[in-house]
């Protein structure tokens, strides 16, 4: 296990038997430890798993265009949040 201030990076072969359990497997909990030295469990589900992994691999472009579309999505919410935020912050100055 490898920690840095803002994650913690841990190396598992994945082999073939490991592979077996993803397929086979519901959810996967992941756990890490704290300074505290409390656990902190993250349960995965493992739903898409075979199809995701047995299917036909992602070409860079397909990831990158989803990555767009994802940034675009994300940036339009902001957007409409803001403005909304804003509307609401001017109807209550104009209320008091």
């Amino acid at each position: 296990v490898i920690c840095f201030p803002d994650r913690c990076v841990a190396e598992v072969p994945l082999t073939d038997q490991l592979v077996a359990a993803f397929k086979k497997g519901q959810a996967i909990t992941l756990t890490s430890v704290n300074f505290q030295n409390q656990p902190n469990p993250i349960k995965i589900a493992l739903q898409g798993f075979s199809g995701a992994y047995d299917g036909p691999a992602l070409q860079q472009s397909d990831i990158e265009d989803r990555q767009k579309k994802l940034q675009d999505f994300v940036a339009k919410n902001n957007q409409d949040f803001a403005k909304k935020l804003k509307e609401e912050q001017d109807k209550a100055k104009t209320a008091n």
